[in-house]
């Protein structure tokens, strides 16, 4: 058995959690480990395999945090490997990495990350994880009046979330400026089995894994594509964009190609006979296992990203034209009575229509009421060609 293959056995002995959720932590394991040691030539840019992973179930029954933890654990046992806390300002996590590049980030409950990111003392921080994502050997930018420098990074993320949360959490702009579309989406719908009792873990499978990842550690270089290799994912990878047309799931659909190349490098080292050289049987398991994933996104799709663009602009013209025939302003209650939208839809699209300053609110006091109330309407210096 690979590496994959034998953590899958060991963590499914004593935890419950979906086999799928293992597999994916086991892969997250392979990706910290071997940080920016192995990689593929893309253009004139090395290519690592950095991977952003996000476990999504129905409920904690699905021991999703438990799942993440035995992964923490293994790496734990290892020197070397950083594991960075899961609560930062964007301060501290510049501070972070600009001491330790290469790590995992272990993020318990995504959607309430989400909602940290979107502070106002947060700001710029979430722009700034999605730009690290392409693994810089440099990086400079400035940030709030600051110059941020940054080397070789490499970092993976683990992270999981109940899909309530996420939906309640997550922006219009998580998808379409390309954050969310950078990480692996696994949700996962039923379980295998039921431990009514955890039995404790296998020393002797622990010690092999480690002594496992150990060896993997060792294996530094670039790997290489032989022309039969190239010619497989070649050919998937025009099928693949022919048949993945969607508004609303571009930015996955991009970052997914990609991945196929990561999982094939990370399947390839595992081999204990290593030429450096990624094999078809590799690249044909990094298809399907995009193929598996891709099921899965589009499983959880329109749940999980809300509006596609074009029903977002709808939905946008819709909201605009009934404060439009308002002059005297109209309630955000009023407005989800007569749209139908769901209240976090809405506060979207009034969000985007406020700060194109479109609309305008006002808080007025209605007949002696003892609380004001916000009400919205059309700017009056608004152009119809702004919408």
């Amino acid at each position: 058995m690979n590496f994959i293959e034998r953590y899958i056995d060991y963590a499914s002995e004593f935890c419950d959690a979906p086999l799928k959720f293992h597999k994916y932590v086991a892969f997250s394991i392979l990706s910290t480990v071997v940080g920016r040691k192995i990689w593929i030539q893309k253009g004139d840019a090395k290519f690592f395999p950095n991977l952003w992973i996000l476990l999504i179930s129905p409920s904690s029954k699905f021991h999703r945090s438990t799942s993440i933890n035995i992964g923490k654990n293994i790496l734990q046992k290892l020197e070397g490997i950083n594991i960075y806390a899961n609560d930062f300002s964007r301060e501290g996590f510049i501070k972070l990495l600009q001491n330790q590049p290469q790590g995992l980030f272990r993020i318990d409950e995504f959607g309430g990350f989400l909602k940290t990111l979107d502070r106002e003392y947060q700001s710029g921080l979430k722009e700034l994880i999605t730009e690290l994502y392409e693994n810089p050997s440099y990086y400079k930018r400035f940030l709030s009046g600051n110059i941020v420098e940054l080397k070789d990074i490499c970092f993976t993320i683990l992270a999981g979330s109940n899909l309530k949360w996420i939906q309640n959490s997550l922006k219009d702009s998580d998808i379409l400026g390309g954050f969310l579309p950078r990480f692996i989406i696994v949700p996962a719908e039923k379980k295998e089995k039921i431990i009514p009792f955890q039995p404790p873990a296998s020393s002797t499978k622990q010690f092999s894994l480690l002594q496992e990842l150990s060896r993997i550690r060792r294996i530094e270089g670039e790997f290489h594509l032989p022309e039969i290799t190239k010619s497989i994912y070649s050919n998937w990878y025009i099928s693949f964009q022919q048949q993945f047309h969607s508004e609303t799931f571009d930015g996955f659909c991009i970052r997914l190609l990609d991945y196929a190349l990561k999982f094939a490098l990370l399947f390839e080292v595992q081999n204990e006979n290593q030429d450096y050289f990624i094999s078809p049987e590799s690249m044909t398991f990094a298809i399907e296992l995009i193929e598996e994933i891709t099921k899965g996104l589009l499983l959880i799709g329109e749940n999980l990203v809300g509006f596609s663009r074009k029903d977002f602009a709808s939905a946008k013209q819709k909201v605009f034209s009934i404060i439009a025939q308002h002059p005297e302003g109209i309630s955000r209650g009023y407005l989800l009575h007569q749209t139908d939208l769901k209240a976090k839809e809405l506060s979207e699209i009034l969000d985007v229509l406020l700060e194109a300053e479109l609309i305008v609110s006002e808080r007025v006091r209605i007949d002696g009421a003892k609380k004001s109330t916000v009400i919205l309407k059309k700017n009056s210096l608004f152009s119809p060609d702004s919408l």
